[in-house]
């Protein structure tokens, strides 16, 4: 079910699980893939941290696999922010509510893990339950 379904189609054991999803990604903290085994300074290293990583509770596919599968050509780009700290960007275009939208997933890099910092449709911040709601469908669509 993507985002763009409206909420009573979904079955009630569906609407629990989503429910377990939401409160089990509350916390955007990560497992990282093998970033240890690199030296760190390289852009694609960096981007490769968190592509080559799992969300916590899912461990199945890696975030780039599941990025290709949602995003509609997913692009990935690091920075490092005005605050000094080290960003990766995934961008690319997502439905919502049977719309097509430019969407910006951002990651915050911390050493040898990650999390999520922020996400936008269409240059406009969305909060983090709707960012909690959009990892739970990332998952449930391409998982």
């Amino acid at each position: 079910m993507s985002l763009s379904e409206p909420h009573n189609t979904r079955q009630a054991s569906g609407a629990a699980i989503r429910l377990l999803a939401l409160l089990s990604l509350a916390v955007f903290s990560v497992a990282c893939g093998d970033n240890d085994k690199n030296p760190t300074g390289s852009k694609d290293i960096v981007v490769n941290t968190v592509r080559n990583g799992h969300f916590n509770n899912y461990q199945a596919k890696t975030v780039g696999a599941l990025a290709e599968c949602y995003f509609s050509r997913p692009r990935w780009e690091s920075l490092t922010g005005t605050d000094g700290n080290t960003y990766v960007n995934l961008s690319g275009q997502i439905s919502y509510i049977g719309n097509p939208v430019n969407a910006l997933l951002q990651f915050r890099i911390s050493g040898s893990s990650w999390e999520i910092n922020s996400f936008e449709m269409n240059d406009i911040p969305q909060n983090a339950l709707l960012t909690s709601g959009l990892v739970a469908d990332i998952i449930d669509e391409c998982g």
